[in-house]
């Protein structure tokens, strides 16, 4: 009650400021995805938008740029006669929006972006976004095999994660397996190698790394390679492509290079007999780094590397510190 002895008027519930759709303009691929977006954001906010014409008015107001545009200028002129506007009915605005912009064979299509849906082509994706991705696109091509989605997931992944899952003693038999083998063996693999460069004093990777990261930049074709220097990811990626590690060509081996007696390699890691220094003497001191650590890694059984990663998840629990906490909550 007001002083007066009035009523006092109810508040008006206020707007919702949720994600709005953003600009339409024009992108068929995009269209589904748009009109799904308006129709999430009037669903929250129905009691703002609670006529038919609030309705379509909102959405036009978004339709801007490109050919979406030209297409909305004309849409409103065939809406009005002598000047006057009338605004049509949702649903005949979502069937006159579908009919120009969602693509005819929208399952085809997303069947053919499955098919070159690769974290090869895309090096900077990481599993998550990949299973994101790959998970919109099998919704869209309504497959509902689990062998075909396998199939087609495994063709996208990088194939040393598909190595690993398809070699563990218990192969994952589901496509959700396959998620959350693929998710769990880049986690660990990103946890291996912020401990190994916490302990060598470097910043850690960023959560969105991906497991076996971009190459280094390649040496100009027949210029000798520093051998000792090259990462794990180079060894392997070479092997591979069946190529030299020393001057990454075709053919034969390293110890066979015809490049082997020249070239950086001749005193890798800049240990050069400066004042005849002795070379031995600087092997026998060095402490065992991040190359030790892979290769017994890599000798370990299959029952001591489940040791390993079990171990190695209850040491991060313990020894990282608050920003590493943070990453690891966004990542799950």
């Amino acid at each position: 009650m007001s002083h007066d002895g009035g009523q006092i008027p109810p508040q008006r519930e206020a707007e919702l400021k949720l994600g709005t759709p953003g600009n339409f303009t024009g992108e068929k691929a995009k269209a589904q995805i748009w009109l799904s977006d308006c129709l999430l954001y009037l669903g929250v906010n129905r009691h703002i938008y609670n006529t038919d014409e609030k309705k379509v008015t909102w959405c036009l107001s978004f339709i801007k740029g490109g050919a979406a545009e030209i297409w909305k200028y004309g849409y409103v002129q065939s809406k009005t006669q002598e000047n006057n506007y009338t605004s049509p009915s949702w649903t005949e605005f979502q069937t006159d929006f579908k009919a120009a912009w969602f693509p005819t064979n929208l399952k085809a299509d997303a069947i053919e972006e499955l098919e070159n849906l690769s974290m090869i082509r895309d090096r900077k994706m990481s599993v998550d976004e990949y299973i994101s991705k790959f998970k919109a696109l099998v919704g869209l091509a309504e497959l509902s095999d689990d062998a075909q989605k396998i199939r087609y997931f495994a063709r996208g992944l990088k194939p040393a994660l598909v190595e690993k899952i398809a070699l563990l003693d218990t192969p994952p038999t589901t496509v959700e397996e396959w998620y959350t083998k693929a998710s769990t063996f880049e986690s660990r693999w990103r946890q291996a190698q912020n401990l190994i460069k916490r302990a060598k004093g470097e910043a850690p990777l960023h959560s969105q790394s991906i497991l076996y990261s971009n190459p280094s930049p390649s040496l100009p074709q027949g210029e000798p390679m520093d051998i000792d220097k090259l990462s794990v990811e180079d060894r392997a990626r070479l092997m591979k492509e069946g190529k030299c590690f020393r001057c990454q060509k075709r053919g034969h081996r390293s110890r066979e290079c015809p490049n082997r007696s020249k070239g950086p390699n001749k005193n890798y890691r800049g240990q050069q007999n400066r004042g005849g220094g002795s070379r031995q003497t600087n092997q026998q001191t060095k402490k065992p780094g991040y190359k030790d650590l892979i290769k017994h890694i890599h000798e370990l059984g299959s029952e001591d590397l489940d040791k390993f990663w079990n171990e190695l998840d209850e040491e991060i629990g313990k020894n990282l510190d608050n920003e590493g906490n943070e990453e690891q909550k966004e990542d799950f």
